[in-house]
């Protein structure tokens, strides 16, 4: 990944300020030149999978998954939506690696979710990853990438790379606290339903 550095970093580091912007910029405006041109350039990939991993996140603050549980979820790509018992969420059902799976997560993210596979889509291309969620290891000259198993630890080298390059202030959340998430907000539905209905 490449840091974004402001101005006022380029001033302080270097005597020839102006010539040192001009170059920065340059360099910037010939990778977005060579991307633009090219689908499947590498920074286009790069982009790719870092909405990949932040999506990861929203995914398991919406299912309680753990990180082996999200590592191991298979994927074929046919689904069905269905209603669940939680008010608000939605199952998603289908059959992979031989046994049913069902993901229950919010109504309102069953439309996020749907681009994700679009994204994915784009990735993988026409690469047929057997889990839903997709490791990228390598660059092919040919701009095709090896994907493989999520690696472990993504959601932290998420949080990273956020902080290093675009918000330095950035913490983030790992597993355990979005896990979290999930069970806070159905302890709050139901104290809700039950309010209404002593109220009634």
């Amino acid at each position: 990944w490449s840091t974004l550095f402001p101005y006022t970093t380029l001033f302080r580091s270097t005597a020839n300020k102006d010539g040192a912007i001009r170059y920065q910029l340059e360099i910037k405006r010939r990778v977005l030149q060579a991307s633009n041109s090219d689908l499947r350039h590498s920074k286009r990939l790069e982009l790719a999978k870092l909405s990949h991993d932040a999506f990861l996140s929203l995914f398991v603050a919406n299912t309680a998954f753990n990180e082996e549980q999200v590592r191991n979820l298979p994927w074929t790509g046919n689904f069905a939506v269905e209603s669940s018992k939680n008010h608000g969420f939605q199952t998603i059902k289908y059959r992979a690696a031989g046994r049913n799976i069902k993901i229950e997560i919010k109504k309102t993210f069953i439309k996020d979710f749907k681009l994700f596979l679009k994204l994915r889509d784009y990735i993988c291309e026409r690469t047929e990853h057997p889990y839903l969620f997709v490791g990228m290891r390598s660059y092919l000259k040919d701009s095709h990438l090896t994907t493989s198993m999520l690696q472990y630890n993504a959601i932290a080298r998420f949080n990273k790379t956020i902080k290093d390059t675009i918000a330095p202030n950035h913490k983030g959340l790992g597993y355990r606290e979005l896990r979290k998430y999930k069970s806070s907000y159905l302890l709050a539905q139901n104290y809700r339903s039950e309010e209404r209905r002593v109220g009634k």
